[in-house]
């Protein structure tokens, strides 16, 4: 109940206030446009951990609570380091150390935590192309912004196309 019902609506409801306050903030330019990228693809990433999180939640034990307390703290931080890396023209490095943590995380609860009746293939490949996809960032690109975003968007996207159909049988087997 605290993560469905609490962690994650108040942290999407601030990611939203943020976006919001980007659209609504008066003159477009490239660097803008670029953090109203960000922010969706951030709102994304963190729907579709909400969405998995909600999927598992009648298995939850204390262990899964205690990995997504860590998984969100990890995407507070790979946010902000993404923000701050457009904001600030910083570099985005730690955005990769997080999220490269984030799919760490996600590896232990799909391979560990994660009742094995409900382990799902397409789920656990998703995590460990993400960690792949991450590590490549980290390694290589770790300065771009721009590769942070595509690797924060790749990520989603490749999660929504390989996850979806696995976390609505979840979700529909519960309502059952």
């Amino acid at each position: 109940m605290l993560v469905t019902c609490l962690f994650y609506p108040a942290i999407l409801g601030y990611l939203f206030y943020f976006l919001l306050d980007r659209l609504t903030w008066g003159g477009f330019t490239l660097d803008s446009l670029v953090l109203i990228v960000a922010y969706i693809g951030i709102v994304t990433a963190f729907s579709i951990d909400f969405l998995y999180s909600y999927a598992t939640r009648e298995y939850y034990s204390a262990r899964l609570f205690v990995a997504d307390l860590v998984i969100l703290v990890f995407l507070l931080l790979a946010s902000r380091a993404l923000v701050e890396g457009i904001t600030e023209n910083d570099d985005v490095w730690f955005f990769f150390v997080s999220y490269t943590a984030i799919h760490v995380v996600f590896l232990i609860w799909d391979l560990i935590l994660l009742d094995r009746s409900l382990r799902r293939a397409s789920i656990i490949a998703y995590d460990a192309c993400g960690l792949i996809i991450s590590l490549i960032g980290l390694l290589f690109f770790r300065d771009s912004v721009v590769a942070a975003i595509i690797t924060l968007w790749a990520c989603s996207i490749a999660y929504l196309l390989v996850g979806w159909k696995a976390i609505f049988e979840m979700v529909e087997t519960e309502k059952r």
